[in-house]
C-alpha cells in the first residue's frame, strides 16, 4: 500500500503472505538509499535489495540488505552472483538497535569493477569487490522465508519505507 506516509508492505495476521515492490527499470552504478522501518512479525524478513534473475541458471545477481525479525539487532548484507548458489560475499552485522523500533537509513553503493559498499545510518558496514556488473532492479519486500526459524504467520506486521532514492555514479 502506498500513501502519504510512504510505502507499507503488509504481512496480514494468520497468513504467510507478504508484499514486494520492484522498480520497473534496472539501474547501474550509483548510490541507492532507503529509509525504512523493518517488520517485527515473528519469522519475517524485511529487505531492501537490488536484483536481476537469470532463468538459464536459476540464480541471480543480487545485493541484499536483509533484516530478520527474529534477530532484531542484526543485518545480513549479501552479494550474489549469477550462476552461483552460494553468496559471493556476505557479512552479518550487529546493528546496536532494533530496526523495527523506528526508521533507519540503508545504502547500497555500486561502483566500477564490482565494488559495493553497504552503509547503515551513514556508516559503512561492509564493502566487497565481488559485486555483479550490469543493471539491477531496486526492490523492497517483507515476507516469511522458509529458511528462517520462527513462528510464521501469527500476529502479522508491516514494513514501512518513507524514502527511496537513486543517484547515478558520476
Amino acid at each position: 500500500m502506498f500513501g502519504p506516509a510512504g510505502l507499507t508492505l503488509v504481512l496480514p495476521s494468520g497468513t504467510l503472505d507478504g508484499g514486494e515492490v520492484r522498480c520497473e527499470r534496472p539501474r547501474g552504478d550509483g548510490r541507492f538509499r532507503a529509509r525504512l522501518q523493518a517488520s517485527r512479525a515473528p519469522g519475517s524478513l524485511s529487505a531492501f535489495f537490488l536484483y536481476l534473475h537469470d532463468f538459464d541458471t536459476d540464480s541471480s545477481d543480487e545485493l541484499d540488505v536483509e533484516l530478520p525479525a527474529d534477530e532484531p539487532h542484526r543485518a545480513l548484507l549479501t552479494v550474489w552472483r549469477r550462476g552461483g548458489h552460494e553468496p559471493a560475499d556476505q557479512r552479518i552485522v550487529e546493528l546496536g538497535f532494533d530496526p523495527a523500533e523506528r526508521l533507519h537509513d540503508y545504502e547500497i553503493e555500486r561502483g566500477p569493477g564490482g565494488r559495493v559498499r553497504f552503509a547503515i545510518d551513514g556508516d559503512t558496514a561492509f564493502t566487497s569487490d565481488a559485486g555483479p556488473a550490469g543493471g539491477l532492479h531496486p526492490m523492497f519486500n517483507a515476507w516469511y522465508p522458509d529458511w528462517l526459524p520462527g513462528d510464521r504467520g501469527s500476529p502479522g506486521g508491516f514494513m514501512r519505507v518513507v524514502l527511496y532514492e537513486f543517484v547515478p555514479l558520476g
